[in-house]
């Protein structure tokens, strides 16, 4: 009987043991922070990622720019495309094509101021031409009679009367005779006058030429205009891309900055820990 109670008691302390061994919580094993060469490691391997990104990004605004200046270059012909330059280009085009106007409408005055001029003199020496000149008067009897003349050896000459030679001398008599009586009318209308007509009729001959010289050149850079009307919004969107890519430059400095640094505190540390080991095993020696 005392052998069964002894037996009893020890299950029940075993059992009891047992119980409070399951349900006892478990203690968490502590977790060993990162050693300062982990923590160097991935600092390096974040400045390096950064670092890779900011090129990408930068290469792609790179690119984008590159195109855009291509397509620029295509609208407008030119080989510098800035938009500082494409807009300072726009600008010189538009001031001369108003200065042509300008010049249009001054030479269209000055073209009109001809006209009149040319239309009175030539109204006055007219009139005096046609005043009483007795040497005119004679020489364009003279005419008359040539003209009767040249008529009726015509009229001959269509019957077969007279040869040939006749009806070209007749024809010959009157030109001369009407050679003669111009001659005599510039003289009595005035040699002065008659060189200031033909001054204001070259005039007018140049003003002409001018003014197709002048159209061409505003047909140019009307279409060029037209061009560059065409190309404002792509500059719009190259001066944006361009200033992309000046901030992809500043990340990308950035980054680079980074990653060096970066490295130079792995090299200080080292530095550090190699410093401090000679210390340590200098220590002893001292001792």
């Amino acid at each position: 009987m005392r052998f069964v109670k002894m037996k009893t008691a020890l299950f029940i302390a075993f059992w009891s043991i047992t119980t409070v061994a399951y349900a006892a919580p478990e203690v968490a094993t502590p977790v060993p922070p990162p050693s300062a060469e982990d923590l160097q490691k991935q600092r390096i391997e974040r400045a390096a990622k950064h670092l890779d990104e900011a090129q990408r990004d930068r290469n792609a605004a790179a690119d984008r720019l590159s195109q855009m200046r291509q397509l620029v270059r295509s609208q407008t012909g030119l080989l510098e495309v800035t938009p500082e330059n494409v807009r300072q280009v726009i600008s010189k085009l538009q001031e001369q094509h108003e200065q042509l106007e300008l010049d249009g409408a001054g030479a269209a005055g000055r073209r009109r101021g001809l006209d009149e001029a040319l239309a009175e003199v030539s109204t006055k020496l007219k009139a005096r031409a046609a005043a009483a000149d007795p040497v005119a008067d004679e020489l364009a009897k003279v005419v008359e009679a040539r003209q009767n003349q040249l008529d009726r050896v015509t009229n001959l000459s269509a019957q077969a009367v007279v040869s040939k030679e006749t009806l070209d001398n007749a024809k010959e008599s009157l030109a001369a005779a009407r050679a003669e009586l111009a001659a005599a009318r510039q003289k009595g209308a005035g040699n002065a006058a008659a060189e200031v007509l033909d001054f204001w009729n070259r005039q007018r001959l140049e003003l002409t030429i001018s003014e197709q010289e002048r159209q061409a050149k505003l047909d140019f850079i009307n279409k060029r205009l037209e061009a560059f009307s065409k190309a404002l919004d792509s500059v719009d969107g190259l001066e944006e891309q361009r200033s992309r890519v000046e901030q992809a430059d500043r990340e990308l400095s950035r980054a680079r900055d980074e990653m060096e640094n970066s490295k130079r505190m792995g090299e200080l540390r080292l530095y550090y820990e190699s410093t401090k080991e000679r210390g340590a095993e200098e220590t002893p020696k001292r001792r």
